[in-house]
Order: structure tokens, then C-alpha cells, then sequence
């Protein structure tokens, strides 16, 4: 049974299929935001919107943590940024706090997480 988690109102039955990580690394390069997830059994379903308008559904081999755990210290959460290249991906959340600004690495229940709370969240294949 899926689970939808809207960060937007839509309706992805209009995208297609989704692909998987590795087939977006080697036909989109380059950086989109994270307008919607649907949670699945197994894994997560993004919907990706680039700047010129393409629209992409990845499935994510990840479920959302319920309660996504941030680093200490960092403070306000301002974006969180998923990076993906190869087979090698990486998550991080940009925060500010007393220190000034920082990006720390967190996995992808927690990037996923934040993104279905609403944090802004970016894509970024390379």
C-alpha cells in the first residue's frame, strides 16, 4: 500500500514509469528540486521538476525516516541537498546555528524525511 507524502498537490500517474538512480545519473545531469514523494513498500518515489520545466520520477531505494534526525548543532535546517553520481550517493543538510552556516552529511531516511516536512530540497546528479 502506498502511502502519498504531497509537499505539492499532484498527480504523478502523468510522468511515466520512474527511473532508477543509475538511470538518471547517465541521462539528467544536473540539478532539479524535489516537488513531491510518494511512499511505497520499499522504497520512495521523488518527483523532480528542473528548471526548464523537465519532469523526472526516481525511484529512491529508501523509505523516509519518521522523524528525521539532524546533526548536533546545526540548528535551523535551511535546505537539504541529494547528490548522486556514478555509484556513489551523498546526502547533507545545510543549517544555520550560533557558529554560522554548515552542511553535514545525513543519509537518505533523513534527506527524505526533511523533504516530506517541507524542507527545501535539491537533486543533484553529476
Amino acid at each position: 500500500m502506498s502511502e502519498a507524502v504531497s509537499l505539492v498537490a499532484t498527480d504523478l500517474r502523468d510522468v511515466g514509469d520512474p527511473v532508477t538512480i543509475a538511470d538518471l545519473v547517465g541521462s539528467a545531469p544536473g540539478t532539479a528540486y524535489v516537488q513531491s514523494l510518494v511512499v511505497e513498500d520499499t522504497s520512495t518515489r521523488v518527483r523532480l521538476i528542473y528548471p526548464h520545466g523537465r519532469v523526472v520520477e526516481v525511484a529512491v531505494p529508501a523509505l523516509p525516516s519518521a522523524d528525521p534526525q539532524v546533526p548536533d548543532g546545526l540548528g535551523r535546517v535551511l535546505a537539504v541537498r541529494a547528490r548522486v553520481g556514478g555509484a556513489a550517493a551523498r546526502c547533507s543538510v545545510l543549517g544555520s546555528g550560533p557558529g554560522g552556516p554548515r552542511r553535514d552529511d545525513i543519509g537518505w531516511p533523513e534527506a527524505l524525511g526533511l523533504a516530506a516536512r517541507g524542507v527545501r530540497t535539491v537533486f543533484q546528479t553529476v
